[in-house]
């Protein structure tokens, strides 16, 4: 009984400075990496969207306009309804 009240204090004591190592890791190295990494990841992704409007914007306007009408159905392959008369 004694060793176990000698040897869990001590593990306490042990997971409790591995618990503030932790922590100092993570409010003093990690959380400003990952705030640095954000804005960098912000400044490339304006860059990155920026090159590609530049680049494929003017290509699919001119498809769009090449190709004006291919979402209508041709009138040959449209189901025949009679006139409904109200």
């Amino acid at each position: 009984m004694i060793m176990t009240t000698l040897f869990g204090c001590c593990i306490a004591a042990e997971w409790g400075i591995e618990f503030a190592y932790v922590a100092f890791w993570h409010i003093w190295y990690v959380t400003p990496c990952f705030k640095m990494l954000e804005i960098n990841c912000g400044c490339c992704k304006k860059l990155y969207g920026l090159c590609v409007h530049c680049c494929l914007d003017p290509l699919f306007e001119a498809c769009g306009l090449m190709l004006p009408h291919s979402n209508e159905v041709d009138e040959r392959q449209r189901p025949l309804t009679p006139p409904t008369s109200r």
